[in-house]
């Protein structure tokens, strides 16, 4: 009889497991933000200790209690395949680890983990990686490159120095990352069924990569977080179409109870304000706080009431209400619609909820006047994504404060900042395995760089420079060998970005001008 209740209580644990299971969870705080992640792709809340995405950083302010992935698409016979993520209080649609090429699921609990890389670190190995006495960075040895857990398989971006398709950090191989510092995760919806959304699995992989900037002498991307979510199709059958990818959010600004939400359509940006000149938490001015689309426009943004007592406007209960909710349609298939609640004003059909003035399609502003706890979903596509394509999301999550009740203002400000920063910088690189590598010194430098690279540099190549915004400062530059010498003595003092375009792509590096 103990045997039989011992092996009950076991199988009760294990599917506890599956359905809450506390992965591991690590901190970006490179900058003046801290926020956890977690590896199953739960973003900016830890669950124990309660703490969320904080600015400024240890300071016990928060102003994004949860932001998740939601996606979804109808395959070639029409069915509704779909995975999405709330609070995990009731379920999971994600487990930790990849799939295989094979689309296969592996152990999330041999999967559970992130990787974290310094880019001080990494710049230190590529200078003295062959140098005698040089200690080899435990990050940098558990780089899941080419290999991890006994399985073969290209998991992580990395510079591949000796062109042979394998990550040895050892001979001068190292994370091919973004920011100064960045958390790396792996995570997949098919491991087991969808207790959050109840939807049949779309066989997603998603590698994230979290990451900031602290050495860039930018008041605004120190108060930025970026992501990037590359989903990968490992369905070997299944080509999804009007497939959507949604970035669902969770804004509590200080006190939760005295926000309002909002969207900016020129600037593919959702965003979260206080509804008053004073938060209980964050005094007075409270910021406001954007979630931006870098890569891809609008193409939705909804909201929902978790707590509602309207059925056709409050937390999702079925597949078909995440996908709704995805396309801007209330959970009764009916559309958003302008102005007031959004349902079935006399105004007409929209895509877009709370836009302002930012509606080229309605003459008059919608903006929302009464302070709720909203959560609010902004959506990219639709897309088609055949077996074993994927679609790679940028997203920039902007904290900004003013000093006369215009956060949102200053938001709009610092969002251009970053979309310019961003297209001339991070959008050049390529996050995939290369051996083209450039290399810019002196750095810093006062009078001169000189580019180099370990292959000979084509003849039609363009090289750019910008500056920390984004803004270009010279361009039309060729190159003819594999070194070349600028002068930059006529550049004031700051941070820089050399960019070189050819055949290949675009490559980018940063420097300091003195």
């Amino acid at each position: 009889m103990k045997n039989k209740i011992t092996t009950i209580l076991l199988l009760l644990m294990l599917k506890s497991f599956h359905s809450n299971a506390q992965w591991e969870v690590q901190n970006i705080d490179a900058n003046n933000i801290n926020a956890p992640v977690e590896a199953d792709g739960f973003l900016f809340h830890n669950n124990v200790t309660n703490v969320s995405f904080e600015v400024p950083k240890f300071s016990g302010k928060y102003c994004i209690y949860g932001s998740n992935l939601w996606m979804g698409g109808l395959d070639q016979n029409g069915f509704l395949h779909l995975a999405a993520q709330t609070y995990k209080q009731n379920g999971t649609d994600f487990w930790p680890g990849p799939l295989t090429t094979a689309g296969s699921s592996l152990p999330p609990s041999t999967w559970n983990n992130i990787w974290h890389v310094n880019r001080a670190a990494v710049n230190n190995h590529i200078a003295n990686y062959n140098t005698q006495g040089y200690q080899l960075p435990q990050d940098l040895i558990d780089w899941p490159g080419s290999t991890y857990n006994g399985v073969n398989q290209i998991f992580a971006p990395f510079v591949d120095f000796n062109n042979n398709g394998i990550y040895d950090p050892a001979y001068g191989d190292y994370p091919n990352v973004l920011g100064d510092e960045a958390l790396y995760l792996m995570y997949n919806d098919k491991y087991a069924a969808h207790t959050e959304t109840g939807a049949i699995p779309i066989d997603a992989e998603v590698y994230s990569t979290v990451y900031a900037y602290n050495s860039l002498g930018s008041n605004i991307l120190e108060n930025t977080v970026f992501v990037r979510h590359r989903i990968r199709n490992r369905s070997q059958i299944n080509t999804y179409n009007n497939f959507y990818v949604g970035i669902w959010n969770d804004f509590d600004i200080g006190n939760s109870a005295d926000d309002l939400i909002g969207t900016d359509i020129t600037r593919n940006m959702v965003y979260g304000y206080n509804a008053d000149s004073v938060d209980q938490i964050y005094g007075n001015n409270p910021p406001a706080i954007g979630v931006k689309i870098l890569n891809h426009n609008l193409h939705n943004s909804m909201f929902y009431d978790n707590v509602g007592v309207d059925f056709y406007a409050n937390k999702p209960t079925s597949p078909n209400h995440y996908y709704n909710y995805l396309r801007s349609l209330w959970k009764d298939d009916m559309p958003l619609n302008y102005g007031m609640d959004g349902y079935q004003t006399s105004a007409g059909i929209t895509q877009y909820c709370y836009s302002g003035s930012t509606n080229p399609s309605f003459g008059t502003s919608w903006e929302m006047t009464s302070p709720k706890d909203y959560r609010i979903i902004g959506t990219v596509g639709p897309f088609t994504i055949a077996p074993n394509g994927y679609i790679t999301i940028d997203v920039a999550y902007i904290y900004a404060k003013g000093n006369n009740g215009n956060s949102v203002a200053e938001l709009g400000i610092a969002a251009d900042v970053v979309q310019n920063f961003y297209t001339a910088t991070i959008n050049s690189i390529e996050d995939k395995a290369t051996s083209n590598a450039l290399t810019i010194y002196p750095n810093p430098a006062h009078d001169f760089v000189i580019i180099a690279s370990s292959q000979l540099i084509k003849s039609n190549n363009v090289v750019s420079i910008y500056d920390i915004t984004g803004n270009l400062i010279s361009e039309d530059l060729s190159l003819s060998n594999n070194n070349l010498k600028l002068n930059i003595s006529s550049l004031n003092a700051g941070i820089y970005f050399i960019q070189v375009k050819n055949d290949d792509g675009l490559f980018t590096q940063k420097f300091i001008k003195e």
